[in-house]
């Protein structure tokens, strides 16, 4: 019996990105820790939210909760 076979090859190479946006999962909390280490919950109120990575600093696309963490 013959299949074909396709090899895929890993190939590394180094980029620096200026823009990333990830969507998040509405109703979802996620944890977060700022500089000093301390937890946060935070929650995501709108569907459609995006976190965004661009030029260095991180940013959403619409309003999310910010709550203390509880675990």
């Amino acid at each position: 019996m013959k299949t074909t076979v396709i090899q895929v090859q890993e190939v590394e190479n180094e980029i620096e990105i200026s823009y990333f946006g990830i969507q998040l999962v509405n109703h979802l909390t996620y944890t977060v820790k700022d500089g000093n280490g301390k937890k946060y919950n935070l929650t995501i109120i709108h569907d459609s939210t995006y976190a965004i990575f661009e030029n260095g600093t991180l940013r959403f696309s619409k309003p999310v909760k910010l709550g203390t963490y509880d675990r």
